[in-house]
């Protein structure tokens, strides 16, 4: 069971399996992994019996079900999907022959959302977390992609940005650089760590250029909180800290 949060790299590490087995079997890497939708499984012309049968006659092989909480594996919700689920995963993964081996390999964001039984050994017993990357692992990040463009990191603080992008998945990373260049090239000028954090801003924390209208009786009062809690956040050495504060709309999270 592949688990962690969106974007953290589970959809990427079946793509490296696959990259592994193409280089093990060569061209009949079409008939050894498979990919499975959810869909598939509410299909009533395929579901999941179908899919298990056509494994095992094309054993060895190893089945991927994409996003398998999806599919409501719960005693409360799905019961009939569950134990037919579970009955033919079984019968499925009961042969031990070499040539035979059928390895299931689901990926999901939620856990939390399987069936405790389906969580156990026999079945997905074998848990493999994906996380965002670390502070460390961000800024070498940061710095290979400015590095491509053969940017002067001395003139850049890198760990700046890095600690100001906790919970970013790669991807987001490779985004909010991709615009800085995008706005340096527009106003033809290098690279600029103003430039870096104004896309930072944009991209990562979801700030807009929209200033909120506010009396001055409002600004103070929203000033004198805001000060407080950076005074807090410091007093109380917090693991976060605050790092900007801004009147412009920024997106909420749900």
């Amino acid at each position: 069971m592949l688990h962690g949060g969106t974007r953290t790299g589970k959809s990427f590490y079946i793509q490296c399996l696959q990259g592994e087995i193409e280089k093990a079997v060569g061209h009949d890497v079409e008939m050894r992994l498979w990919k499975v939708p959810s869909s598939w499984i509410f299909d009533s012309n395929i579901g999941i019996e179908k899919i298990m049968l056509a494994a095992r006659q094309n054993a060895p092989c190893i089945v991927v079900i994409e996003e398998i909480d999806l599919l409501g594996l719960q005693r409360v919700e799905n019961k009939h999907l569950l134990s037919q689920f579970m009955t033919t995963m079984s019968s499925c993964l009961e042969d031990n022959q070499s040539d035979k081996v059928v390895i299931i390999v689901a990926t999901t964001n939620k856990l939390e959302n399987l069936e405790p039984a389906l969580r156990q050994e026999g079945r997905f017993g074998t848990h493999i977390h994906f996380d965002y990357p670390t502070c460390a692992e961000r800024t070498l990040y940061i710095e290979k992609e400015l590095n491509k463009a053969a940017c002067d990191l001395n003139y850049l603080n890198t760990e700046k940005l890095a600690r100001e992008t906790e919970g970013c998945s790669f991807e987001k990373l490779g985004a909010f650089i991709k615009e800085a260049f995008r706005k340096a090239k527009i106003d033809h000028m290098p690279i600029s760590q103003e430039t870096l954090e104004q896309s930072m801003d944009e991209i990562v924390h979801e700030i807009s250029r929209n200033t909120v209208h506010m009396s001055e009786e409002q600004k103070k009062i929203a000033a004198t909180n805001l000060a407080g809690a950076a005074v807090a956040n410091l007093l109380l050495e917090c693991k976060a800290y605050v790092s900007k504060v801004t009147l412009c709309d920024v997106a909420a999270r749900i």
